[in-house]
């Protein structure tokens, strides 16, 4: 991976460029260094090469950075005037591959949006090399240029294996989590850093500033607190909390992601791991991160027998989440509909309480 090229800025616009090499050789996601749209509104590029279940194509994902006002208060509305255009091209030709708008709302809960079929694999040059950039409108950015290379995410494995001891530790916690009868431990200030949800439900501004959620926590019947200065010898939680949708082993996984910002995920549904029970927990939660890595799994894992299935069943209870599985079901749709998963939901549309409302899309996205 080579440097960026240079910023620019032309009436209130601003571009961002960065070449891509040996693309062919790559296998994992590559990251931008942050770009900034103001002196305190950043974003970030993410290029990813192939997918397993979708080799030919290559994806492209912008995420916001929130800035301090924005982590402390949620408000992302300064973000709502922007508009960006997300383009691949020929660094030889100058020639774009193509070229997409990005019409999205970002917030805490939806912090990136993108393409997983952002073109194919088969369009990279021959001599393996991109450009990847980004188009933004109303940008007050000043020219500059970026040397730095792309920075390495990977976190040392002793590292890992410190933060993983700590995960349900009751020694080192202060918070006790009560999962219908399985309790799980965590601390406080670990979690209050990782998850905005938890800083103002932990920190006492839960009810003057509520994050909107669609399964918002009760805290006078979830939350019970405790002074520290009251216990019995035989405790010391300072916080005790009741949560009663998630299964404990969705939430154990949820808590090593934030302890240790790995996940592992598990197609078998016995084990409550899957990449829906993690999007789930994370939207809930307002983890970003596990959310946009649940999200990709199940692409990763979406295929012509099981789109149906998926659409019709998880993916249309969140609203970003359905619209990319949806346009994958209709662009291959005379395939779909000859699949079992798909007949056996035409013969049982009961038991999928939103079918109506996804066929009636369905059925005018493929007249068009």
């Amino acid at each position: 991976m080579s440097s960026p090229a240079v910023n620019n800025i032309i009436y209130g616009k601003s571009a961002f460029e960065y070449t891509v090499s040996n693309v062919s050789t790559i296998t994992q996601s590559v990251f931008t260094p942050p770009i900034a749209t103001a002196s305190d509104m950043f974003w970030e590029m993410e290029f990813i090469p192939s997918y397993e279940h979708d080799p030919d194509h290559c994806a492209l994902f912008l995420s916001a950075i929130p800035n301090p006002e924005e982590a402390k208060t949620l408000d992302w509305s300064m973000r709502s005037i922007m508009s960006a255009v997300v383009f691949v091209k020929d660094p030889e030709t100058n020639q774009e591959i193509e070229r997409r708008d990005i019409d999205h709302c970002f917030s805490p809960k939806a912090p990136s949006w993108g393409f997983f079929q952002f073109f194919k694999r088969s369009e990279i040059p021959e001599h393996d090399t991109l450009i990847i950039g980004i188009e933004f409108q109303n940008s007050k950015v000043p020219t500059v240029s970026c040397e730095q290379p792309f920075p390495n995410r990977r976190i040392p494995d002793d590292l890992i294996d410190a933060w993983v001891e700590q995960v349900d530790n009751p020694e080192t916690s202060d918070i006790r989590f009560n999962l219908n009868g399985h309790f799980i431990y965590a601390n406080s200030a670990i979690l209050s850093k990782r998850s905005k949800y938890f800083a103002y439900m932990l920190e006492g501004e839960w009810s003057r500033q509520r994050p909107t959620s669609r399964a918002s926590i009760r805290s006078e019947h979830s939350l019970r607190y405790y002074d520290q200065t009251s216990f019995s010898t035989s405790s010391k939680f300072k916080y005790m909390v009741d949560v009663m949708e998630f299964h404990h082993e969705t939430f154990l996984e949820m808590l090593r992601f934030l302890y240790t910002d790995q996940v592992t995920f598990d197609d078998d549904k016995e084990c409550h791991r899957t990449a829906f029970d993690m999007f789930s927990i994370a939207d809930k939660y307002f983890i970003g991160d596990l959310r946009q890595r649940a999200k990709m799994e199940i692409f990763e894992n979406l295929h012509l027998d099981n789109v149906a299935e998926v659409l019709f069943g998880e993916a249309c209870k969140w609203g970003d989440l359905k619209e990319d599985v949806l346009k994958y079901f209709v662009e291959n749709f005379a395939q779909v509909k000859e699949t079992d998963g798909f007949k056996n939901i035409l013969l049982n549309p009961r038991e999928y309480p939103r079918f109506s409302e996804v066929w009636l899309e369905i059925m005018q996205l493929v007249k068009e």
